[in-house]
């Protein structure tokens, strides 16, 4: 609705004065590091013919990009922006004066004015005037980037995942424990004798003193039980001549 009264305006007085001095609004631009932007400005009349000028209030007095006699001109053109700035020379019948500004940079933030000139009659001369504000992103770390940003469910995706991890190492290692368990007590099966029989060849001393020390305490049980026969026997002699002997007596 603005924009419509702003046109009324323009044509009002064209009519009374013969001269339309149109000051766009302010308008913000917002783009990224080596983006493209595209600041606006358009005016109601065909501009091929045109004067337009962009500058940049930070920049030195040098243009952002200076249109004159239906070419750009270079030679006061900024050289911070030489090479990265164009007019839509298609467009610019249209009204359209709107600068594109290539491979964006931090430096290239601030406020950016169009004054574009035409002169329609000799009495006439259409007049554009237009404020924008380019604000720049700076560049972030890919690194930073990807530290910080996570898909929703990425961590318990991954948590999981290593705990599955951690379970399937656990079973393989009591599953090789195991069949390892399970060889040794079918090797020993097998080869008992021939182990035993090693380890007695390895070991003779002990496995001699241990059957000396048996035959030592086989004999003493023997020398005990003898001892044990003898005494009863000498027990039973002395009972039956004593026995005798009071028979006797009587």
């Amino acid at each position: 609705m603005k924009s419509i009264l702003l046109v009324l305006l323009s044509s009002v007085a064209l009519n009374f004065t013969g001269n339309c001095d149109v000051i766009g609004s302010t308008q913000t631009v917002k783009v990224k590091v080596n983006d493209v932007a595209i600041l606006p400005c358009f005016s109601t009349s065909n501009m091929t013919n045109a004067i337009v000028k962009w500058k940049q209030e930070q920049s030195n007095k040098k243009y952002v990009h200076f249109y004159r006699s239906g070419d750009d001109n270079v030679d006061d053109q900024d050289e911070n922006f030489r090479g990265r700035t164009s007019l839509s020379r298609k467009e610019m019948s249209g009204g359209n004066v709107s600068l594109k500004l290539t491979n964006v940079t931090e430096l290239d933030a601030g406020n950016y004015t169009c004054d574009a000139r035409v002169e329609t009659s000799p009495e006439t001369v259409q007049h554009r005037k237009c404020n924008v504000t380019l604000i720049v992103e700076p560049e972030k770390d890919p690194a930073v980037d990807r530290k910080q940003v996570r898909v929703p469910g990425t961590t318990q995706k991954r948590d999981h995942g290593t705990t599955v991890g951690i379970c399937v190492i656990i079973f393989i290692i009591v599953i090789l424990a195991i069949i390892l368990l399970a060889a040794v007590f079918f090797i020993w099966r097998k080869c008992k004798n021939t182990i035993l029989g090693l380890l007695s060849q390895l070991l003779p001393s002990s496995s001699s003193s241990d059957s000396d020390t048996n035959c030592t305490r086989k004999k003493q049980k023997r020398r005990r039980r003898n001892r044990q026969r003898n005494n009863k026997k000498k027990n039973l002699d002395t009972s039956l001549h004593m026995g005798s002997t009071s028979d006797t007596s009587t």
